[in-house]
């Protein structure tokens, strides 16, 4: 369940589809996201962050409840360099130096597409 107001992504963290086996797997799932966001973070340089833009996210538990708040960065086709702007369908690796400032000098990227499941 997902709502956008005022360019923020308000999403439930909330196992609608089964895909965690439960609510609770998929709050830890959340809290997942914002600690990889943190550590990304924090292994760029001072150079790097300058380039590189992370939206901001926050977690709100509520009465048993988990909400993720996501920024929307301003991005198109056209400023993406890596990562995906319509749910996996495309994903841009565009720029070299941005590949060696996340993955290092070697780059490998693996897609396995079995039977209509992106794996």
């Amino acid at each position: 369940m997902q709502y956008v107001v005022h360019n923020i992504l308000f999403k439930f963290a909330v196992d609608f589809t089964g895909l965690y086996h439960g609510d609770h797997p998929a709050a830890k799932v959340a809290a997942l996201e914002l600690k990889g966001s943190i550590a990304y973070f924090n292994a760029l340089t001072e150079e790097q962050r300058k380039k590189v833009r992370i939206p901001m996210l926050v977690l709100v538990d509520y009465l048993g409840y988990r909400l993720i708040a996501e920024s929307f960065l301003p991005i198109d086709r056209s400023t993406i360099i890596y990562g995906t702007e319509d749910a996996g369908w495309t994903i841009h690796a565009k720029d070299s130096e941005f590949n060696r400032y996340a993955f290092g000098d070697a780059v490998v990227i693996v897609i396995v597409l079995v039977a209509g499941v992106l794996c």
